[in-house]
């Protein structure tokens, strides 16, 4: 008789699933989900807030998560002092509960402000008490081939799976390091160094690493010092039906589309750089700039400086279903 093949069971720790999203983190982990299940891969993700939808590999641990966190529940070996992203506001913020975590209807809102709901200022703290609900949740069904942390917020659960010698391989997937996010910024907060350090102590601890892309991991290679044969490069991918409309004709037939959120680590000055060289041989090329974020006013100005205002198209926010 014949065996049959046993599934491979995958648990991923995230922040974020796509429609509930302040990112790209929120889509990148819908799309992995979807590419796993077709793969016959089983799939469980372990979300900290409530889902606006009923779907059978999702799990939230909000309950158990504001038990912790009204305990203020420390992780044992965890070096994470940080409690709040402000820390002058960090006793205000200590135990109130994310709006977005207990009523569904909040999710729907304006996306534009959904990152404050996502990631409220005592996202640290938070953090320490998913650790302890997920490991709750991973004690009673340790079935798992393999757990998927998503970035520097699932570090906390990592060091607590280690306190209760829960031996299922984990993978860090690293979307962007503190350090990328930080570039821009002469001085680094507090906050921003204490992520740093708790990656660059962590990361290396994990039986594997994904990364995002070949930046990422040379980031994860040259600045944390992580081990080349433990870093494997999964590239974002996307899947999409194109639309037809009137778009096309007014822009031309030769066009670059940059689609993100604008932030020092997505390459938007030596896309410039590369723009500047591309018109100088082709005036027809028309490059659009789709979306916001903190380095709009700075790319904006750069555009101008260099003459490239009418190639250079900027659509601002796109909402999900533009």
């Amino acid at each position: 008789m014949k065996e049959t093949k046993k599934k491979c069971k995958i648990l991923i720790l995230s922040w974020e699933l796509y429609p509930v999203y302040a990112g790209g983190l929120g889509v990148l982990v819908d799309s992995l989900v979807k590419e796993l299940l077709l793969q016959d891969i089983e799939v469980t993700v372990l979300l900290p807030h409530k889902y606006p939808e009923q779907k059978p590999y999702i799990i939230s641990i909000e309950q158990q998560m504001k038990k912790y966190h009204q305990k203020k529940s420390t992780v044992k070996n965890l070096s994470f002092p940080i409690d709040s992203f402000n820390m002058s506001h960090s006793k205000k913020h200590r135990n109130t509960w994310p709006q977005l975590f207990s009523k569904k209807e909040s999710i729907t809102e304006e996306k534009k402000n959904l990152d404050k709901k996502v990631y409220p200022e005592h996202t640290p703290a938070l953090t320490k008490a998913y650790a302890f609900a997920a490991a709750d949740y991973i004690e009673k069904n340790s079935h798992f081939d393999l757990i998927l942390g998503m970035d520097w917020m699932s570090i906390p659960t990592f060091q607590q799976l280690k306190n209760l010698n829960i031996t299922i391989p984990f993978a860090f997937y690293v979307n962007s390091t503190e350090y990328d996010r930080s570039l821009m910024n002469d001085h680094k907060s507090k906050v921003s160094e204490t992520i740093e350090e708790l990656e660059s102590q962590y990361f290396k601890q994990s039986n594997f690493i994904i990364a995002v892309s070949q930046s990422t991991e040379k980031t994860l290679l040259n600045h944390f010092g992580i081990d080349k044969n433990k870093c494997i490069v999964v590239n974002n991918g996307i899947t999409f039906t194109p639309l037809k409309s009137e778009t096309e004709t007014w822009i031309g037939d030769k066009n670059v589309l940059f689609l993100g959120r604008f932030a020092p680590q997505k390459g938007l000055h030596f896309l410039l750089d590369t723009a500047e060289k591309v018109i100088a041989m082709d005036p027809e090329v028309k490059f659009m700039l789709a979306g916001d974020g903190e380095l709009m006013p700075e790319v904006v100005e750069n555009v101008i400086e260099r003459g490239l205002e009418r190639s250079c198209i900027f659509t601002g926010w796109l909402e999900e279903d533009v």
